[in-house]
């Protein structure tokens, strides 16, 4: 029988069998493909001379300003930028209230026990603080007999190993306590913004419910308040500003701020991105019907957590001769928006408009231009009663756009 050339196709075969792979390679090591052909490649080179203790889920280069190439890395436990064979730690710290303020637990305690390296660090209020999260210390001043100098916690990063109660936790440096000491000493203690879990945690099904709860037998449990997905990142720059973002739920869809018992909501709508800036920059990213998803969340504002005053932070544009969708619209066409502070389209404006919406219910329209040249203000009055005392009218409260240059 005469030999025939038996043309291989390049790539791993790993959907089917071994036998299944009729001339395909079905498996290899540092291996790729050019022109059809295998060759060997080097493999991963090793960069710099530290190791990341946690798990990398998203890689972002960009180039500073100064032409200098950055490599920001978001881990299930911290936000790094790599540059020059070094890692910064730019993870943010935990922050909360309003105006938010850096959640910092002073003058807590340790307590240290004779031959263990568990140290349990014990907070003056509830802390919030989860078992795997990273604290910072600062301010430390040990007491007398653990066997540790100041400076083996000073400024240093510590992962929690364990909740003891809501005041309680415990931290493990690498070397045993040389006495029983404490409680005792002080220190403040920071945490770092909690990003999520190493590894997807499955916990769904039957029986992930309250014992006695509604759910029948044969039914599925909910599953709300179990899902465990791990820590994830978005990353992204503006020139030399990188934007992160961490996900799993905590890029807020609104915020809501109550200030002397006056909630306040607040939501944002942005231009549709394609045809503005390049694809590589959104990506797979769905651009939604602004009008519907406006008039979503602000009925939920509204009406689900009873919001007295709902902002929309728009960068729509103040206003278009062609049909697209702008904030005049969005204005007009809206339910339950009380006033819409606009962009995009840099307009200067004297002072805020006001428009009918739908339910001929009056919306305050503003836009003080761009580039800081002007500082646009808004003066809103509400009754004991928490009511919009003018019913958004600009008669009596509104004035000129304020420190026009």
């Amino acid at each position: 029988m005469p030999l025939s050339k038996w043309q291989i196709k390049p790539g791993f075969d790993k959907q089917n069998s071994e036998v299944g792979a009729v001339a395909r390679y079905i498996g290899g090591d540092n291996v790729r493909f050019r022109y059809s052909l295998p060759e060997k490649v080097g493999g991963w080179k090793a960069e710099g001379g530290e190791s990341i203790s946690s798990v990398s889920r998203r890689l972002h280069p960009f180039r500073g300003n100064d032409g200098n190439k950055y490599l920001a890395i978001g881990t299930d436990k911290f936000l790094l930028i790599y540059y020059e064979d070094n890692f910064y730690d730019i993870t943010p710290y935990r922050s909360s209230g309003f105006p938010l303020t850096i959640d910092e637990f002073k003058n807590s305690t340790f307590t240290t026990v004779s031959g263990s390296n568990v140290v349990t660090i014990t907070t003056t209020s509830i802390n919030n603080i989860s078992a795997g999260d990273i604290i910072e210390f600062e301010n430390v001043t040990l007491p007398v007999g653990t066997g540790y100098a100041d400076s083996d916690f000073e400024d240093k990063l510590y992962e929690v190993k364990t909740i003891v109660s809501d005041t309680e936790l415990t931290v493990t440096p690498v070397a045993n306590a040389t006495g029983n000491a404490g409680p005792g000493g002080s220190c403040s203690i920071i945490p770092l913004e909690t990003i999520g879990n190493q590894i997807q945690k499955f916990t769904f099904g039957w029986g992930t419910g309250v014992w006695g709860g509604s759910n029948n037998w044969g039914e599925d449990a909910s599953t709300n308040g179990v899902n465990t997905p791990p820590g994830l990142w978005s990353l992204s720059n503006f020139g030399q500003v990188l934007v992160a973002t961490v996900l799993n739920g905590k890029t807020q869809k609104f915020l809501i701020k109550e200030i002397n018992n006056i909630k306040i909501g607040i939501f944002g709508i942005g231009i549709k991105l394609d045809g503005l800036v390049s694809i590589s920059s959104f990506k797979k990213t769905k651009y939604l019907d602004p009008l519907k998803t406006a008039n979503y969340w602000a009925q939920e504002l509204k009406s689900k957590h009873q919001c007295n005053l709902v902002i929309c932070l728009s960068h729509l544009g103040y206003n278009y001769e062609s049909d697209q969708i702008s904030d005049l619209k969005l204005a007009k066409a809206s339910k339950n928006i009380d006033v819409i502070i606009g962009g995009h389209t840099h307009t200067f404006l004297d002072k805020a408009q006001n428009i009918n919406n739908s339910e001929n219910k009056n919306v305050i329209v503003n836009q003080a231009g761009w580039g800081a040249l002007a500082l646009g203000r808004i003066d809103i009055e509400f009754s004991k009663k928490n009511k919009i005392v003018n019913e958004l009218s600009m008669n009596k409260n509104f004035k000129k756009n304020y420190a026009k240059i």
